[in-house]
């Protein structure tokens, strides 16, 4: 698929080809910088809410949680990271764990 085809299935009106296209360039690319320039922050929150099931591997695993944090703020337990955001002050705090 090339940045042509991309540009025709944004254009249309099928939202299964949009989010086919959102997921295939959120796993694909290494720093997402195609997925911020091809969709808007209201379009990406909008496919992020449908990437509910956890994914296999773990390193899309993680970006698949901070950004539904970042995106849609849903927290989800990343263990693999030493630091969390409690919900109730939403502060950095770290856990200690080295």
């Amino acid at each position: 698929m090339d940045t042509e085809e991309w540009h025709r299935i944004l254009a249309g009106s099928d939202e299964e080809q949009k989010q086919r296209l959102f997921e295939h360039l959120f796993f694909e690319s290494p720093d997402g910088s195609d997925v911020r320039n091809l969709f808007s922050p209201e379009e990406i929150r909008t496919h992020l809410s449908r990437l509910v099931k956890p994914v296999s591997r773990s390193h899309l695993e993680r970006r698949r949680k901070v950004w539904r944090w970042l995106y849609c703020g849903v927290r989800e337990a990343i263990p693999e990271l030493d630091w969390r955001l409690p919900a109730e002050t939403g502060e950095v705090q770290d856990d200690g764990a080295r």
